[in-house]
C-alpha cells in the first residue's frame, strides 16, 4: 500500500519524509490490520503511524533469567528476531501503532480494509 502510494516497488521503499508520513497516516489511521507473526490475533485497529523505525523503539522485555524478575531494554528489530525469529527487512521503516500502543513493524501487518484505502488513494 505505502509502495502505491509512493510509486515506487515494493522490495525498495525509500525513506519517508514527514509529508509524506503524515499523509500516509491520514489514509490509514483507523483502517483494520491482522499481524502476520501473531496467528490468533484477529484483529487490530490502527491508531497511527509511528515516526520511529524498528533501532529507535526500545521496549521493557523480561530477561531470560525469570527469577530475577528485571527487564531489559531492546529494540524491536532486535525483540523480533529473539522472540519470534523474524529478521525485518525493512527496519528503517514506521512501525503501526495501534490502540494498545503496541509497536508492530509494518511489514508483518496484513491491512484488511485494502478496498476503501484504494479509493483513498487513487
Amino acid at each position: 500500500m505505502i509502495s502505491k502510494y509512493l510509486n515506487c516497488k515494493p522490495d525498495f521503499i525509500p525513506k519517508l519524509s514527514q509529508q509524506q508520513h503524515d499523509r500516509i497516516t491520514e489514509l490509514i489511521r483507523g483502517l483494520q490490520f491482522r499481524p502476520t507473526h501473531r496467528p490468533q490475533v484477529k484483529r487490530l485497529k490502527i491508531k497511527r503511524l509511528c515516526p520511529n523505525n524498528a533501532y529507535d523503539v526500545k521496549i521493557d522485555v523480561p530477561e531470560s533469567n525469570e527469577k530475577s524478575g528485571k527487564n531489559e531494554k531492546i529494540d524491536i528489530f532486535t525483540y523480533f528476531q529473539r522472540r519470534y525469529k523474524i529478521t525485518l527487512r525493512y527496519a528503517y521503516l514506521v512501525e503501526l501503532d495501534d490502540r494498545r500502543s503496541d509497536k508492530i513493524p509494518i511489514e508483518l501487518c496484513k491491512i484488511i480494509e485494502v478496498f476503501f484505502c484504494l479509493l483513498l488513494l487513487l
